[in-house]
């Protein structure tokens, strides 16, 4: 669609939403606006995914002196399918929820540039969440809400290193909070299932605590098949 979104859809919902009627680029009657939101989402693009591989110097193979067919094909054919399957998803990322950023390219200036994405609410589309609550208390982000079979789940977000203004916390943090603040037992049965980002040390008999990262990256790749059939 080009540039069309950002000159002609996104402005008539914005215009629709200040005033019901307009006369040459004006609201002529602002008090028929209503209080209202949009969202919209920007698709990472195939440009996108190149841009954030992360190989590494021992990873990146020379490609100096092969001809140009040859090296697309090991470019295309096997680098990406198998090599990189790993580094598609830098899991370091996960540490700062809130600082992650990504290379997008800028169709305008055709560069790439870092920008912050939303990891968390890229994970509630993952999951089929239906988000019910959202919190913040104690340095963690708390999430409540039901999957696509109708369970309640908890996702539990914390920042354990970076740069974004979200305080530290610890596993001695995380215990507390969620015995003392939420006071929830792993063990009982209020929530199907527990998520929470990097690693913990709660007590999990039931095997219902996840890692948001193990889950996130499952969920990723879930129907791209596998490299190695």
């Amino acid at each position: 669609m080009g540039d069309h979104f950002d000159t002609v859809l996104k402005p008539r919902i914005q215009k629709v939403v200040y005033s019901a009627d307009w006369r040459e680029g004006k609201p002529t009657a602002p008090e028929t606006g209503v209080s209202h939101a949009f969202k919209y989402l920007r698709l990472e693009s195939y440009e996108d995914a190149l841009n954030n591989l992360d190989l590494g110097e021992d990873r990146t193979p020379d490609l100096l002196g092969l001809d140009d067919r040859v090296r697309e094909e090991y470019l295309f054919s096997y680098l990406l399918d198998v090599e990189t399957r790993g580094h598609l998803l830098n899991l370091d990322r996960f540490r700062d929820p809130w600082g992650c950023q990504l290379k997008i390219h800028d169709p305008h200036t055709g560069r790439a540039e870092a920008r912050v994405v939303d990891l968390v609410e890229t994970f509630h589309y993952l999951l089929g969440l239906t988000v019910r609550e959202v919190r913040v208390r104690s340095g963690f982000l708390t999430i409540e809400g039901t999957n696509p079979e109708g369970h309640t789940v908890l996702i539990l977000w914390r920042k354990l290193a970076g740069e974004s203004d979200w305080p530290v916390t610890t596993n001695a943090d995380l215990k507390t909070f969620v015995t003392a603040k939420l006071r929830i037992n792993p063990a009982d049965t209020e929530y199907h299932a527990i998520y929470v980002n990097g690693d913990h040390t709660l007590e999990d008999p039931h095997s219902k605590i996840h890692c948001i990262e193990e889950v996130f990256y499952e969920r990723m790749f879930e129907n791209t098949g596998n490299p190695e059939d």
